[in-house]
């Protein structure tokens, strides 16, 4: 088992607690995570949108061991051509197992 600091083996972390909106296929067919002002912090306002690898992990309790898929997601500011309007920060992400199982 290897051992040290946990930023030798990771660039960074990000968590969410998902809105209905953003999870449930009921509620939307939207394939978008708002992004807070603490994952801009982290993860920078960039001009062009930004594809970024990515780990997803659902957690429940009622499952032994998480479902885990290596994806991507793409951040963007869904309003980079409304100049009137701020910027709001979004990451699209694409169908996966992990999405699949939040709804």
């Amino acid at each position: 088992m290897k051992s040290g600091y946990l930023s030798e083996y990771f660039e960074g972390v990000a968590a969410k607690r998902l809105s209905a909106v953003e999870a449930d296929r009921t509620r939307s067919n939207q394939h978008e995570y708002q992004a807070t002002k603490s994952m801009l912090t982290f993860m920078g306002k960039p001009i062009e949108p930004t594809r970024i690898p990515t780990r997803f992990l659902y957690l429940s309790d009622n499952d032994a061991e998480p479902v885990v898929e290596d994806a991507f997601l793409t951040l963007y500011d869904s309003r980079k051509d409304q100049p009137h309007r701020s910027a709001e920060y979004r990451f699209y992400f694409p169908t996966t197992t992990v999405s699949l199982s939040a709804a």
